[in-house]
């Protein structure tokens, strides 16, 4: 049951995706997307889908390694470690490519596998003329007591990144917070106990000309 909807995943059966294998891989808590059609008021399944493992970055790559059926590279300044294999997608680039990209911004989108670093879903360059490659984009779930309102500071990826007032902050639609950088940090839910549901996504620009500064914060799902 995700919700107050019953979800049958054996009928036809649903196809598990994004890091779920089986329904012994959910958790209660679990950001989970369910796909299908309604037959008296039960939702039979034709993919289930793992939310919480979403990631998309927006950087510059460096380091790369291997080939595109088992290779990587680095996204923000080294920090995010990114996996190719054969299932990677390329939309106007390709693995080979990206050695040449240290001027130009890739958008990748995948799949948390670690801390600090995501299986590659799909890779593509942004049509964007920003060059300046000391500016980044990182949307993810925040990490476990990542909001510190104290410190006032936000960790996503791995990734602490240091805010001041001039920290752009909206919520979801691009609506502008009104408040003080420690209200807003204290809305984020980054509890990993499962009984209080997922962590929330929020999507950090992050500028790397000096350390690690969150120029902008935005939450997007609460």
């Amino acid at each position: 049951m995700i919700g107050s909807t019953c979800i049958d995943y054996t009928t036809k059966p649903a196809v598990f995706m994004d890091g779920l294998d089986s329904e012994l891989d959910l958790v209660q808590g679990s950001r989970v997307e369910a796909e299908g059609h309604m037959v008296n008021g039960v939702l039979v399944a034709d993919k289930v889908k793992g939310r919480a493992n979403r990631v998309r970055v927006s950087s510059y790559a460096s380091g790369k390694t291997g080939t595109a059926s088992s290779g990587s590279f680095s996204l923000v300044d080294g920090n995010i470690t990114v996996t190719v294999n054969s299932a990677t997608e390329y939309d106007n680039t390709s693995f080979d490519n990206i050695d040449a990209t240290a001027t130009t911004r890739l958008e990748v989108r995948g799949l948390r596998i670690g801390a600090d670093s995501m299986l590659a879903l799909e890779i593509k360059v942004e049509d964007d003329n920003d060059d300046k490659t000391n500016e980044h984009e990182v949307r993810a779930e925040v990490a476990v007591s990542g909001a510190d309102e104290n410190a006032e500071t936000i960790k996503v990826m791995d990734i602490t990144s240091t805010t001041d007032p001039s920290t752009q902050l909206e919520l979801d639609d691009n609506i502008p917070f009104v408040g003080t950088v420690s209200q807003f940090l204290t809305m984020i839910d980054d509890n990993d106990n499962p009984a209080d549901g997922p962590r929330d996504i929020v999507e950090v620009r992050i500028d790397t000309a000096s350390g690690f500064y969150a120029e902008q914060i935005e939450l997007e799902e609460m």
